[in-house]
């Protein structure tokens, strides 16, 4: 499946009722140690193992229940190709004891399902730091996404789409991000 996503740093969640909560562990794989799970579990063909850059582990938590998800993604900022599974707690547990893993993401996940559209407000643990990620179907609604944000949500926001430092893999590195909604800057730890 090919994902399409915009991202934007957000100084703060929206001031209303979220649809959904979702506690959110990643743990991300070294993708040369991963082969044999690209083509087992998500299907990957030989051809594709090269266009892969990350493979995670998702634990997502919801008052009903827990979910175990497997993901890879290909390289690309907008537009990814991703590989996805859900996999059983047996499963996962014999990944993470018997597969390096490269680090984590903690993250409180709060959905507003609005306008048409599911914004996924990611609050990162220990990064101070606050993320909106929309799936569209095209690239045709960028305006109209922002003015949703800036106008009807009353956000500051910086769009960071086209950034590297803001996939969730490279956040992975022992790096904070802060920002407010007059400058960011990037602190390494």
């Amino acid at each position: 499946m090919v994902e399409k996503e915009y991202k934007f740093l957000v100084d703060r969640l929206p001031n209303e009722k979220y649809d959904d909560k979702i506690y959110i562990v990643q743990y991300y794989f070294d993708v040369k140690d991963c082969t044999k799970i690209l083509n087992n579990y998500l299907n990957v063909k030989t051809a594709q193992l090269n266009d892969v850059n990350s493979v995670r582990l998702r634990i997502a938590r919801k008052k009903d229940g827990v979910k175990y998800i497997l993901n890879a993604k290909s390289n690309g900022l907008f537009s990814r190709q991703e590989y996805e599974c859900e996999i059983s707690k047996e499963q996962s547990n014999n990944l993470l004891n018997n597969i390096y893993t490269i680090g984590k993401i903690e993250k409180i996940r709060y959905v507003f399902f609005r306008y048409g559209y599911n914004f996924e407000f990611d609050l990162y643990k220990n990064k101070n730091l606050t993320i909106c990620e929309i799936e569209v179907n095209n690239g045709n609604n960028y305006n109209e996404i922002v003015q949703i944000l800036t106008k009807k949500f009353n956000l500051s926001v910086k769009e960071v789409t086209f950034d590297e430092r803001y996939k969730n893999y490279n956040l992975v590195m022992e790096k904070r991000y802060e920002w407010n909604k007059r400058h960011y800057k990037m602190v390494l730890l």
